[in-house]
């Protein structure tokens, strides 16, 4: 799963460099830096690394360096492997295209472009369909997506602002969020045709990132301005759960299975809860600027990228790894892989 992918924050951030330049504030002059985005290959062997400095790095299991990808004009911040693992897409804040790889040898594959008015202001999430039927690049307020068959763009389904994007696990419906609430989309039609309740809305709810359990039941939100964690039933459109902290915001969350979720806040705590939203474990990750978490169901082990992270002539450092069983005692008994 993914990042710290919100449009808000590069906005946000482009902001903050141009006040900085206009008053001399030097420490806002700043150049962001590290990773925006990691993502695990579906089979666990290889980590894709969205970075501030426009690469794209792939790494091994054991954080490695296995390839450098230069196609983006200045910063690629996000990164998504097609469900086969033969593919990965990867997109960049002021590119109106996506960025297709080999996924096993790191070579171009092609260019996609935008339809005309389409993702003006760069690519900052990318979603694929389980099936890898579409793709989805979403921008500011402009999204598009294409037939993978023949890399046809299809006009949008509909318009508005998008934080993060996902198909359910069976592929049944493509979940938004779109600022103040969490929308439902036919997965296969890209419409809110026969579906009910396709809108959530909720005083006071800002959704953000987003992941789906295992069996397509379940999501899991974080928001964008309070340090809360929902959990809802997708059937009934209802949140069960929710996770309050009077902390640090929360900048990705991932499900493990369809028992388990795990989520990071921007100070790098990492949060393992149940579906009850009760916390069974905590643990510092050590990075002072998560952006995004990524798990392996393979090897049952996350990743934490963010600021810290870089990548050179040096190898990898600031990528950390953590096993589950090193921070949730009997994982394996508790949480089956997916």
């Amino acid at each position: 799963m993914h990042k710290l992918k919100s449009p808000w924050a590069v906005v946000t951030i482009a902001i903050s460099l141009c006040l900085g330049w206009a008053s001399g504030d030097v420490a806002a002059q700043a150049t962001p830096a590290g990773a925006w985005e990691i993502e695990w290959s579906p089979d666990g062997e290889r980590l894709a690394i969205a970075d501030w400095n426009s690469m794209v790095y792939v790494v091994n299991a054991s954080g490695i360096l296995q390839d450098t990808l230069r196609g983006h004009s200045r910063r690629a911040v996000s990164v998504e492997w097609s469900p086969d693992g033969e593919l990965l897409a990867t997109g960049g804040t002021d590119d109106r295209f996506v960025n297709l790889w080999n996924g096993s040898t790191g070579e171009f594959t092609r260019r996609v472009p935008a339809n005309i008015d389409a993702l003006y202001d760069g690519v900052f999430n990318l979603a694929w369909s389980p099936d890898g039927a579409y793709l989805l690049a979403t921008s500011f307020d402009t999204f598009q997506f294409w037939e993978t068959g023949s890399w046809t763009g299809l006009e949008p389904s509909r318009s508005g602002t998008i934080n993060d994007a996902a198909w359910s696990p069976d592929g049944l419906l493509l979940a938004v969020t779109d600022i103040y609430q969490l929308s439902f989309f036919n997965g296969q039609t890209l419409t809110t045709d026969n579906l009910e309740n396709d809108v959530i809305e909720s005083p006071g709810d800002n959704p953000e990132q987003l992941s789906w359990s295992s069996d397509s039941q379940l999501l899991a939100t974080t928001d964008r301005l309070d340090p809360r964690v929902s959990i809802w039933d997708v059937p009934t459109r209802t949140r069960i759960a929710e996770l309050n902290t009077t902390g640090a915001l929360f900048t990705d969350i991932v499900f493990i299975g369809s028992e388990r979720v795990a989520a990071i806040t921007e100070t790098g705590t990492l949060y393992i809860l149940d579906t009850a939203a009760s916390v069974l474990a905590t643990i510092e990750t050590g990075v002072i600027e998560a952006r995004s978490l990524a798990w392996n169901p393979q090897l049952q082990m996350f990743a934490v990228g963010g600021a810290q992270t870089v990548v050179d002539e040096d190898g990898v450092a600031g990528l950390p790894f953590f096993e589950l069983s090193d921070i949730l005692p009997n994982a394996a008994e508790l949480t089956p892989p997916g």
